[in-house]
Order: C-alpha cells, then structure tokens, then sequence
C-alpha cells in the first residue's frame, strides 16, 4: 500500500521541497506524509527516457487492468503524463491493450490507423474531438510496426456518451445476408428513419417504443444468423459488428436517461429560481435572528452555503452532491414544520405573521433544494447507465483478447474510482462495477494537479 500511494502522489513530490518557506505556518500531517513517501518524476516529456517509473513495476505487479484517471478531460500536462505512464506499461510490462472513454466506432478507426502497415493513414485521425490523444495514438502506430506481431496493441474504445449510426451494422448484415436483405432492412426501418434525422433520439413514447424494439431485433439478428455470418465473413467481423450493435443499445439508453433528467427539471426553472432563493435565504435568516436565535444559529452556515450555491447559477447545478442536497433540506424541515419555537411570549398577530413568512420562505427554499435533488437523482442513474455499460465493455474485451490480455484504460477519475458514488451521489462508477462483480480486479491509478488553468493540446 505504500508504495501504490507513493507513485499516485508523485508528481507533487517534485513540488514538496520547493513549498517550504522559512515563516511558513504549520505543516499538515500530510505534507509530511507526502514528503516521506512521495517518488518524484524526473519529467513530463514522453520523449525522455522512462526510467523513473520503476517504481511502478513493482505496483503493478501481475495486474491485468490497470486504470489510469484523469481530473480533467484536454489537460496537456495530465495528458503527457498519461503518455508516459501507458509508454511504460506497454514497453515495459507488455501491456497489449488500451482502452478510451470514446465511442466505439472512434475505437474502431484508432485501431485500425495503429494496425495498418500500409500508406499514410492520418486522415483516420481527422476531424476527431479527441486531439489530446492524437500523439499517443501516433506513438502506438509507431510502436507497432517495430515489435512482432505478439506484442503488437490493439485499441478500444468503451464510453456510450454518443449516439452512432446503425448502418455499419446493418450493412453489414445485408452483405453477408444478401436474400434476407429486404427483410431485415424493414424489420429494422425505424434505425434507418432516425438516422436520417437531425435528432436520433426519438421524442414521442411511441417512437421510442419502435426505436428500442428495433435495437433489440438488430442484436437478435446476429445471434440468429451467427453461424451464417461467421461463415460468410470471419468471427472477429461478425464480433466486432454484433458489438456496434451492442454500443448503440447502450447509447440510446444512456441518452434516453440523460433527456429524461434534462426534461424532469428542465434547467431553465432552475435557472429562474435561482435568483430568487439568495434573497429568500437571507430574509429568512433576518426573520429567524429577531424572532428565534437558537433557531437562527442552527440554520446560518446551512443558509449561507445555499445562498451562495444559488448565487453562482446553473454554472454548478450538475456538480453539487446529493448528500449536501440532503444535509440542507434536512436543516430547514423544522422551520417547514413549523416546529421551530419563537420567543414572542404572547401569540400576537406579528408573532404568527413572523413565523408564517419565515415558513414561507423555508419552503421555497426547500422546494428549490428538492428540485435539484431529483435532478441529480435522474442525471445519477443515467451516469449509472452509462458506467455499467464502460464495465460490460470491458468484460467484453477480456472476452475478445482472452484472460492472458493485459489492459490499460484512460478515462475521468470519476469512471475509473473503484469507489460507488460520485459527485456525492449514488452513481456508480466503472471501476466500482468491475471491483464488486467482475474477476478481472481493475488497479486505479488517478492524476491531479495543485493549481493553475490545464492547457490543452
């Protein structure tokens, strides 16, 4: 465990000596910690030799899944570092897999660029959104084309955050199924309708009923016809096909939530309420220190953080965790209830006007908070979607490259963290899912930085 924790936190190794100022206040228990453990990096620079990354052979030891986490998606220095790391584990460790949280059919163009032996195949690389990934790709190719055939690394891709078009899959059943052509192609109509729309999504309940029906007879199809397929084609077409169809399933599941969630509070309202709820935070705290200052001292820090979280907008509605959301409404109940006791000796009609208007403001307040609450209940479960679905992908790889394949993943910290909640609510996480059922046990290695604006590139 130590030595796992010393690699995890060596990059701020390097910045430990030079934090130390002759007037500096006390020193927290884990900067000494740090210090004590802590394995500096000598560089960034992947072109550099590796070396002073021995000391994750020794942590890696014999895993076959390593994650490697990232706080922020396009960080130039996060991402040099990432380069390194898999540099590492590929050249060193043989590791002969790595996996991306990108779609699937982006997985696919990668890997094909990093396996070709012919021509120049950068326009595979053109137009795609993932540019910090680009050099390592590259490095792959290259990498490739200088070790045998045994070692050489293949690319996945395992996110489901974007719709794709069914026609590689329904192309290919029509090829290697030329009399049953028209069949499937109208057995399938409502794929091939909705990729031709601006929106693949459907929007009317019975659009969606037609549309998840027809995903479910496209990957019946290539269960039914497998022997035919396989014969006509190859096993690995015919599983690299069935699991496009497979992604598109996923991804409209993880979508359909997402929408869901989006139309269940549309962010708008929230917007609008917004605004509101800093000013009845602080009227309430007023009604609260002139008429009950127990109550008042219970509910300020509460109050505080809620004016201020509101104050900031929708900017950071997606990222407040359910726990706070919880804590908050929690806090104000008693003043909702109007259990909350007022020191006017005599029930005047002020006294009950005071108490009245400071429920009233406590229930807005709490109205706003149980908004956001089920907003982040439903963005939870279709986070929850999407990671269960990165897991299964991954067993899938295992189940492609077979249980000797060692794989290394690059994804958000979020995703890989074996732990089951994130952004402190309960959404579980990829690396989560495959600790609890998969025999495959992923080692999570996460980055982070200190400060200052990630550059991009």
């Amino acid at each position: 465990m130590r030595s796992t924790c010393a690699i995890l936190f060596a990059i701020i190794g390097t910045a430990l000596a030079t934090a130390q100022g002759t007037s500096s206040p006390p020193v927290p228990p884990v900067i000494h910690w740090l210090r004590a453990n802590a394995v500096p990096l000598q560089t960034t620079d992947p072109e550099a030799p590796l070396d002073d990354l021995e000391p994750l052979r020794e942590i890696v030891g014999n895993a076959q899944l390593v994650s490697l986490g990232e706080p922020i998606h396009g960080s130039r220095d996060i991402h040099l570092l990432t380069r390194r790391f898999v540099q590492f584990l590929v050249e060193h460790l043989r590791f002969n897999v790595v996996a991306f949280e990108m779609p699937y059919p982006i997985g696919l163009r990668f890997n094909e660029y990093v396996s070709s032996d012919h021509g120049n195949s950068e326009d595979i690389l053109v137009d795609l959104l993932h540019l910090d990934k680009v050099h390592l790709i590259r490095w792959l190719r290259k990498y490739n084309h200088s070790v045998p055939p045994k070692w050489a690394v293949r690319i996945y891709a395992i996110d489901v955050a974007q719709i794709a078009d069914p026609d590689p899959p329904v192309s290919f059943l029509c090829r290697n199924l030329p009399h049953n052509a028209e069949v499937i192609l109208k057995q399938i109509a409502p794929l091939q309708r909705r990729s031709d729309s601006v929106c693949m999504i459907p929007t009317s309940q019975k659009d969606q009923t037609e549309y998840q029906e027809a995903l479910e007879t496209l990957l019946t199809l290539f269960d039914r016809y497998r022997v035919a397929l396989v014969r006509s084609s190859s096993r690995d077409a015919w599983q690299s096909a069935r699991e496009h169809a497979v992604y598109l399933q996923q991804a409209y599941r993880f979508l359909r939530r997402s929408i869901y969630a989006e139309a269940e509070i549309p962010p708008d309202v929230l917007s609008d309420m917004s605004d509101e709820i800093p000013g009845a935070c602080k009227t309430l705290l007023e009604l609260l220190s002139r008429n009950a200052p127990d109550a008042a001292s219970a509910v300020r820090q509460v109050l505080r953080e809620i004016g201020e979280f509101a104050s900031m907008g929708r900017r950071t509605s997606e990222s407040i965790g359910e726990y706070d959301l919880v804590r908050w409404r929690e806090t104000l109940h008693p003043i909702c209830n109007r259990a909350v006791k007022f020191t006017m000796s005599k029930p005047t009609p002020r006294a009950t006007e005071a108490r009245e208007r400071a429920r009233d403001m406590a229930l807005r307040v709490d109205r706003y908070l149980e908004l956001l609450l089920t907003r982040r209940r439903a963005i939870g479960e279709a986070s929850s979607s999407r990671d269960q679905s990165m897991a299964q992908n991954l067993e899938w790889i295992f189940f492609q490259e077979g249980r000797g394949a060692r794989v290394v993943v690059c994804a958000h910290n979020g995703h890989v963290s074996r732990r089951s909640r994130w952004l402190g609510s309960a959404v579980h996480s990829f690396g989560g899912e495959l600790d609890r059922w998969s025999s495959v046990k992923p080692l999570v290695i996460g980055f982070s930085f200190n400060r200052g604006p990630p550059a991009s590139g």
